[in-house]
């Protein structure tokens, strides 16, 4: 039993590990927003590189990180983000975003630059 608990938590802890070491985050202005995809998805692209992800590449929110219930708070959570980037986008701030993998953000927060 103990040595299964132990299993269990070292792969844990390793998993953690990798997502934390892709993690990618960048702050930059929002160039362009793609809501042909509302409510499952919104597209952006940024003024900088997000990861690999080069600047004027399409970088992709989906909504499903933290929630619960997926269909509901997913459409609900992608329609707040098309709106700060769409204020983002008319008033010129940046945006700070950050995820785990190449071209999709999973946090979205606006800055006062």
């Amino acid at each position: 039993m103990k040595k299964s608990l132990r299993n269990i938590t070292l792969v844990a802890v390793l998993s953690l590990t990798a997502t934390l070491a892709s993690a990618q985050a960048v702050t930059a202005k929002v160039v362009t927003v793609e809501p042909s995809y509302m409510p499952d998805m919104v597209l952006f692209k940024l003024d900088a590189a997000f990861g690999s992800c080069a600047a004027g590449s399409w970088v992709y929110y989906y909504g499903t990180a933290y929630y619960p219930n997926p269909v509901t708070d997913m459409k609900k959570n992608v329609q707040a983000i098309y709106a700060g980037l769409l204020a983002a986008v008319i008033s010129g701030k940046k945006m700070e975003v950050s995820g785990t993998a190449t071209c999709v953000a999973l946090n979205i927060h606006p800055t006062n630059q």
